[in-house]
């Protein structure tokens, strides 16, 4: 390869590379917490609510982009797939009102029509005793749905 070639591409990976680390990489967030965020935040759902919680609480400074796509997917999903666990995240969000804006900041349009359908559906038939936090939940969803 002669040095134009070599020049061009490293210019193309600089070019492709970059946006990928400024996305995020602050003071609060550095590339290498950055980078952990990217793998844990879109599967954090797998350990349920304490899952996502213990996720937000080390990455939520990178909380953006892709990462913020993540946690989106994750929350969207145990809306959607794990409704029974609702009383575990009522007491999370109980006890910490930053978690709490950070969920519903995720509840958003990213998530399929199906999957709000589904949310929507789970909200409106409520578990016995967490009506204000279903509430929050369908209004959160159904302007989510307005949205897509």
């Amino acid at each position: 390869m002669n040095i134009q070639g070599l020049l061009l591409t490293i210019l193309t990976i600089t070019l492709v590379v970059s946006p990928l680390s400024i996305q995020a990489a602050t003071d609060e967030c550095p590339i290498v917490l950055e980078m952990e965020a990217i793998d844990v935040a879109g599967v954090s759902h797998r350990g349920g609510w304490d899952g996502v919680y213990s996720a937000f609480n080390i990455y939520g400074p990178c909380d953006d982009g892709a990462i913020a796509e993540g946690f989106s997917y994750s929350i969207m999903t145990l809306l959607a797939q794990a409704w029974e666990s609702l009383p575990r995240l009522s007491e999370l969000l109980q006890n910490d009102s930053q978690f709490d804006k950070f969920l519903f900041r995720h509840i958003d349009a990213t998530a399929s029509r199906d999957e709000l359908q589904t949310i929507i559906s789970n909200s409106r038939n409520c578990l016995a005793n967490y009506e204000d936090l279903c509430g929050r939940i369908l209004v959160a969803a159904e302007e989510a749905m307005r949205n897509l």
